[in-house]
């Protein structure tokens, strides 16, 4: 591949952050779980009984996913040229360099593209949502700007990916 072909065919990264809207179900799910686990452990203790509440209670899992899925906002962010971030980097961050709010809530702004978010939007996400919320703003744009993504080329590695599943849950733990 020549230079010209590099350039012509280089694409933004591109990096998706998803949002709670609701996270009421997010909840009820981790109880579900929890509630779960419990009726499975008492059930191999005592061999289980005809009218196992599990099926429902698995049921009412499945039903929840569906309801967080729907309650779930997905935001794109796409990388700004280096020239535009460095830019932001002068105009918003402190004499020595230390990011200031003004870059959180700016590279944000420059780098949502789906929904696309305006300043004043964006100044609303910052006065209404979490301080945990609008981090994950900010470092999904940080990332998308700043991270390498690793490429795996090898089935191992394409391996790896699709073994890969998260098991954590915002559940206490029982013990």
């Amino acid at each position: 591949m020549d230079s010209a072909e590099l350039l012509r065919r280089k694409k933004p990264r591109v990096r998706v952050v998803e949002v709670m809207l609701d996270d009421t179900d997010v909840t009820e799910r981790d109880r579900l779980v929890v509630e779960i686990a419990r009726v499975e452990r008492q059930e191999s203790w005592d061999g289980g009984d005809m009218a196992s509440p599990l099926p429902a209670l698995k049921q009412r899992l499945f039903d929840i996913e569906e309801q967080i899925r729907s309650n779930t906002a997905k935001i794109t962010f796409q990388a700004v040229p280096r020239t535009a971030w460095q830019k932001m980097i002068d105009e918003l961050c402190d004499e020595d360099g230390t990011i200031t709010e003004a870059f959180a809530r700016g590279i944000v702004q420059a780098s949502a593209t789906d929904p696309k978010l305006s300043v004043d939007e964006v100044d609303q996400i910052w006065d209404t949502w979490s301080a945990a919320e609008t981090d994950a703003l900010y470092l999904g744009a940080w990332r998308v700007n700043r991270e390498v993504r690793d490429i795996p080329f090898t089935s191992d590695g394409i391996e790896q990916i699709l073994n890969t599943v998260s098991k954590s849950t915002t559940a206490p733990n029982e013990e």
